[in-house]
């Protein structure tokens, strides 16, 4: 449910956050021409109506002001990436005569709703400003276009590192303040680095005197995702953590353990536990396999977008100049970010290490 959920959020365009800005003018006042379509000022402010208290509620939650510069950004993000690419969707739909009714596209709104219940369905649509038709059509243009897409095994495995080689690694982790930033903005967990170093480096004497790392993991780590197991990860592939740990880890052999290595985040000691060969087509499932191929096609439809938008005839109205997304920047207000913060605290991140979602640890 939970990834179904995110892949819903992600309809609307990943950045976007559910937030809209109410615009200013009259019914007939458009702010800019897409392919020679004038898409209406009002059509913001009605988008704006769906989504009011879901803005408010996202950032009392995170604890930000709903200030000027959030305005701007938002108001950015729903011309662009809601309205706008809406009208590129709708437009294409009719150019190529594709139907809205397609039966996979059922199939996926009905299992929606069942998974995430009626209501909480309906919040995701109004906190995007969508109606259930535009999710129809958003879904309906993404299934005709990589419906004859053709996707390799070179194309899976090169965008499923989870098929590759992997590996069974513990580690321990001793955070440390990172150089260069604020005091206010630093781990308040970590320690001064020489502190933190010192006392990786007394417990990497301990293991090499003979303690057992499984307790000092459980003892002395402050990775939260690993340290109740005894600091394990199973199943890590290639880019899946920091660059200085991803190093290490397929560069030591089972059995062997690693110097001092400082990443971001702090020391670390690892010790790698099982190396596995990258998995046949034999031993991944249908589902698996379908699964994969379906993020590669996500992603091909990416670059496709992308491409209609670079192609698109997009010209902004008189005084709406600042949504355009693709003009330089020319004051500093400008070309700062008020947008979320991709390092938050407010998901549901496990790991300290990771930079891409971690496997469930497999219990014997």
């Amino acid at each position: 449910m939970k990834n179904r959920r995110k892949n819903l959020v992600l309809l609307g365009v990943a950045g976007m956050i559910s937030l809209i800005f109410v615009l200013s003018g009259c019914s007939n006042e458009y702010f800019v021409e897409v392919n020679g379509t004038k898409l209406l000022v009002s059509d913001l402010n009605k988008k704006y109506t769906m989504v009011e208290k879901f803005a408010v509620e996202y950032y009392q939650q995170e604890g930000r002001d709903f200030d000027e510069a959030a305005k701007e950004y938002i108001r950015n993000c729903i011309a662009n990436d809601v309205l706008i690419a809406n009208e590129l969707i709708r437009a294409e739909m009719a150019a190529n005569n594709w139907k809205i009714n397609v039966p996979e596209v059922d199939v996926w709104i009905k299992e929606t709703k069942e998974e995430m219940g009626k209501n909480t369905f309906r919040d995701q649509l109004d906190s995007l400003g969508y109606t259930e038709k535009e999710l129809r059509t958003i879904r309906a243009h993404l299934y005709h276009v990589t419906e004859s897409m053709t996707v390799t095994e070179e194309e899976v495995r090169e965008q499923n590192k989870q098929f590759g080689e992997t590996v069974k690694a513990r580690h321990i982790l001793i955070k440390a303040q990172q150089e260069g930033v604020d005091e206010q903005d630093q781990d308040p967990d970590a320690k001064p680095d020489e502190e933190a170093r010192a006392e990786a480096q007394d417990i990497l004497d301990r293991l090499n005197d003979g303690e057992d790392f499984e307790t000092l993991a459980k003892e002395k780590s402050q990775d939260e995702g690993s340290k109740g197991n005894g600091g394990v990860y199973n199943g890590i592939w290639r880019g899946q953590m920091v660059q200085e740990f991803d190093d290490t880890i397929f560069s030591l052999q089972p059995g062997e353990r690693s110097d001092l290595v400082k990443t971001i985040y702090g020391y670390h000691i690892i010790e790698v536990m099982e190396q596995n060969p990258p998995k046949t087509r034999e031993q991944i499932s249908q589902e698996e396999w379908d699964q994969a191929e379906a993020r590669v096609k996500g992603a091909k439809y990416d670059e496709y977008f992308i491409e209609m938008i670079e192609k698109a005839d997009i010209r902004f109205a008189s005084g709406y100049e600042d949504l355009d997304r693709y003009a330089e920047p020319t004051t500093p207000e400008q070309q700062q970010d008020p947008g979320p913060d991709p390092d938050s605290d407010s998901g549901d991140q496990e790991s300290a290490i990771e930079t891409e979602p971690l496997p469930e640890e497999e219990t014997d």
